[in-house]
């Protein structure tokens, strides 16, 4: 078997720096593991802190759980109480709205119906007048009446309004008959 060959030699420390930053990287190291340890108990400090705190929120939680459900409880039947008050109003709204319907319908039909017999007795006297203004006495008292109130009418013109006032009496017949109509046919 052939020698084992020597081991060299161990290099010697170079100078005096060389120790010095061996020493403070050893230093260095061991204040940093220290530090880490610190961390790690503070961290484990407040996890345990805060599992206490979780415990603590869970046993109040449970402890007033009863008090929860019955608060839930409660407010569901109040919802329900509510719903139904709704439902009340809003039945007796529309009961009212209906009626208030109704009477508009029943004031309205009245209100239109004499509006039709009201034209038709404006038609009625559109025809009298017609009739009067074709004697030509009344024509010059018209003429008087209206020079004395400060107007100037002329017998022609009182002769055209003659001519004019049937027809103008037929249409408001005619109106008054669909207003009559309108009014029967409302529901």
């Amino acid at each position: 078997m052939a020698p084992v060959p020597p081991v060299p030699p161990v290099a010697p420390a170079d100078s005096a720096a060389d120790a010095y930053d061996l020493a403070s990287a050893k230093a260095q190291a061991a204040w940093s593991r220290a530090q880490a340890r610190a961390e790690a108990d503070w961290s484990r400090s407040m996890a345990e802190a805060a599992r206490v705190n979780a415990e603590q929120i869970r046993r109040e939680v449970e402890a007033h759980r009863g008090e929860i459900e019955a608060a839930a409880r409660l407010a569901a039947r109040q919802a329900r109480l509510s719903a139904q008050d709704a439902r009340r109003i809003g039945e007796e709204a529309r009961q009212a709205g209906e009626r208030a319907r109704v009477e508009a319908i029943k004031v309205a039909r009245v209100q239109m119906a004499q509006g039709a017999v009201q034209m038709r007795a404006g038609a009625r006297q559109m025809r009298e007048e017609a009739a009067r203004l074709g004697d030509p006495a009344y024509r010059a008292r018209q003429i008087e009446d209206n020079r004395a109130r400060g107007n100037i009418v002329t017998d022609q013109e009182l002769q055209d309004v003659a001519r004019r006032l049937p027809r103008q009496a037929d249409n408001l017949e005619c109106q008054a008959d669909k207003l009559a109509a309108q009014a029967k046919d409302m529901s």
